[in-house]
């Protein structure tokens, strides 16, 4: 359900178990750390011997060790286990080898100790060294898990969105608005298409639908990134997920709430972050062939400051330590092991891409993962579709003009009912037409043909009479019909024209035009200036195509009309010949050939029209505007930069720190302790998330000045 998604989302069970983990540490570690390094310098130092060179501390911190090794310590070793049985080696792996040196090495002293008798002071031992490591890295655990749960915020607030519960009318066949409607509330699951919602002020809307009365202002801000609320009447389509404001509706479902476009939202956003970035290759990489390096590297430093300590006759000072040189050699060798993060190198492109998808989402743009974010980056074309893309795609009938003896009346009904089941905006227009001169049509569609990307031939009945019916461009037609016709298909406009002709005569053409969105001019100006090439498609006539190319700024030799969608497809093949990367921006209605062909398929989704699959990046809420497309540009170079920079930071930190640790600065009286080496380890981990967490602070580009 939502509650346990939300709660696997924000690491509420990794958190607590770090947060645990980290204070038992803390509370053991802490007095263990000041009874070996703090009372020895004072008056306070005293050992209790109990026999035969046995000492009650040395047992006491045993103990408490033991707890913390193998009981808050368990993790690393359940882990690390996992990881060698996969043939791999994490940073859980390196905890677990640098701890149990620490914890089997003072096990060792003690033992020694008790079968020499020794009984002048207690055996010098690293059971602090290993609980405080478990601190310090269940301390970084605990706070990479809480920076990690921000990650996934946007997703996060998206599954909040879901209901659990609805109040549907109990009759929807027999709904009424002039009575009063029996309602009953019922589980999510349970709610099924054509089931009447009631919606009151303020409540979610559970499920797809549309209104069947009442109107409202609707908060979709969450699913399209849209701020202010929406205002919706009677007839619009609704989106499950968003927020009703301060009306009263009932919404009849279209799609239940599993296969509503606000699921496919959650899904698409899920799979995006854990989809990797082709550079997070080269992270994996490092990773794989990392912990085995350190191992090797942590075993030749101990056999080289051991060889050092034996061949010369003055030693660096940290060796004139009372617990003797070995004891020093150990923890150096545990300090290399524990200082290096290969956490931070495998944190560096995931956390980022999941911010980066997540942000991208809450501000209306659906980007599929960290290839398609890298892709973005690599973009040099950008092929526009112009109706409904550059345009609004509301197109309006401007013109309509009739040849010979046909009743305009007649045929208007005739391709008003041709068109009447298209999606495209041109016959989308010339239904509206149709039904607001004529009322509801009564024609008949006996049969019809999409010829895609030219136009519709059916065979239409009405008042008994059956007549067949053409209406499309002029490639709808066969080239004897265009000699015939030559003078009257020679229509001098630069709208869009479609042609009609019944039963194989030339009858007349329908204008029509569509108005740019209102900052396609401005976003084009941006691309420019971003140094992208910039180019327009579309099957309308030359004329048509270069009114709009001039109102958005678009060259006119990057203009190309008159193509059918795969011709689209073509044209994106033409350009990737010329090693030119393209991306394709189109409606998502009948732009596949070229979403799929292109390298980076961006779909402008239409209300509840999410076109998902064909395209990689996927706009909401741009019917009117144009505005998505820099900004997911911007997302991706944002995230990739991010990326770029956490990677290098991690090869930074593991650059420096490494040798570090294995004693470079010892000549001069420098050496990283366990302790410390734990922390710097902490900190690297941490710091790549939070460095990935800056996305968030992300803006749209200011665009206005274009």
């Amino acid at each position: 359900d939502a509650t346990s998604q939300i709660s696997s989302l924000n690491k509420v069970k990794e958190i607590e178990f770090w947060k645990s983990s980290f204070i038992k540490s803390l509370f053991i570690g802490v007095p263990m750390f000041i009874v070996n390094n703090v009372f020895p310098a004072t008056d306070l130092d005293s050992s209790w011997h109990i026999f035969h060179g046995l000492y009650m501390e040395s047992l006491i911190e045993w103990g408490l060790a033991s707890y913390i090794q193998f009981g808050a310590g368990k993790f690393f070793y359940i882990n690390a286990y996992n990881s060698l049985k996969h043939g791999s080696g994490t940073m859980d792996l390196l905890i677990c080898i640098s701890t149990n040196i620490s914890y089997f090495f003072s096990v060792l002293t003690i033992l020694i100790s008790f079968f020499r008798g020794s009984d002048k002071t207690p055996p010098k031992t690293l059971f602090e060294t290993a609980v405080l490591l478990i601190n310090f890295v269940s301390l970084g655990k605990w706070m990479e898990n809480k920076a990690k749960s921000e990650t996934s915020s946007s997703l996060s607030k998206l599954i909040n969105l879901t209901s659990t519960e609805c109040t549907i009318v109990q009759e929807p066949e027999n709904f009424d608005l002039n009575s009063v409607n029996q309602v009953m509330t019922i589980p999510i699951n349970y709610l099924q298409i054509n089931d009447i919602l009631e919606i009151k002020a303020g409540e979610k809307i559970p499920a797809d639908g549309f209104i069947v009365s009442g109107e409202s202002e609707i908060d979709e801000s969450l699913l399209t990134g849209e701020s202010l609320p929406i205002f919706k009447k009677e007839s619009d389509r609704v989106i499950g997920g968003s927020i009703n404001g301060v009306g009263h509706l009932f919404v009849r479902v279209t799609s239940t709430s599993e296969n509503s476009q606000f699921s496919k939202i959650i899904k698409l956003v899920k799979s995006a972050q854990m989809n990797k970035a082709p550079i997070q290759s080269y992270a994996d990489y490092v990773a794989g062939i990392f912990v085995p390096t350190i191992i090797t590297l942590s075993f030749l430093t101990f056999i080289c400051w051991i060889i050092i300590c034996e061949v010369l006759p003055n030693p660096p000072a940290v060796f004139n330590n009372v617990n003797g040189k070995l004891y020093i050699c150990l923890k150096i060798a545990i300090s290399v092991i524990v200082v290096a993060c290969p956490c931070a190198l495998g944190l560096a492109a995931p956390t980022a891409v999941m911010v980066g998808t997540g942000v991208g989402a809450s501000n209306g743009v659906l980007i599929k993962g960290g290839e398609v974010l890298e892709t973005a980056n690599n973009v040099d074309v950008l092929l526009f579709d112009k109706t409904g893309t550059l345009t609004i795609g509301s197109m309006i009938v401007s013109n309509f003009r009739v040849f010979g003896d046909w009743a305009e009346s007649l045929v208007l009904e005739l391709v008003g009912a041709v068109e009447a089941k298209s999606e495209h905006p041109i016959g989308v227009a010339i239904t509206k037409h149709a039904t607001e001169v004529l009322g509801p049509l009564n024609t008949v569609i006996d049969s019809s043909e999409v010829k895609i990307g030219k136009g519709i031939i059916a065979n239409v009945s009405l008042n008994g009479k059956k007549y067949e019916v053409a209406i499309g461009n002029l490639k709808t037609f066969s080239d004897d019909f265009l000699k015939e016709n030559t003078d009257r298909l020679n229509v001098d406009s630069d709208n869009t024209v479609a042609h009609i002709a019944i039963n194989n005569q030339y009858v007349g053409y329908l204008e029509l035009e569509d108005a740019v969105k209102k900052d396609s001019a401005t976003v084009i100006n941006f691309l420019k200036y971003e140094g992208y090439e910039v180019a327009m498609v579309t099957g309308d006539s030359a004329k048509a195509a270069n009114k709009i190319a001039a109102q958005v700024g678009i060259p006119y030799k990057n203009v190309y009309s008159e193509i059918s969608p795969y011709g689209k497809e073509q044209l994106v093949r033409d350009f990737q010949s010329r090693g030119l990367k393209v991306a394709f921006i189109g409606d998502g209605i009948n732009d596949s050939p070229a979403l799929a062909q292109s390298d980076l398929g961006i779909a402008i989704a239409s209300g509840t029209d999410i076109a998902l699959e064909a395209a990689d990046i996927v706009f909401l809420n741009n019917e009117l505007k144009l505005n998505g497309i820099s900004s997911a540009l911007s997302i991706s170079n944002s995230t990739l930069r991010r990326i770029k920079w956490n990677l290098f930071w991690s090869c930074v930190y593991n650059m420096t720190m490494l040798p570090i640790a294995m004693g470079v600065l010892i000549p001069w009286g420098i050496q990283l302790s366990p302790l410390a080496a734990g922390a710097a380890m902490a900190f690297s981990s941490v710091s790549v998330v939070l460095s990935s967490l800056w996305l968030k602070r992300w803006t749209p580009p200011d665009i206005s000045k274009y």
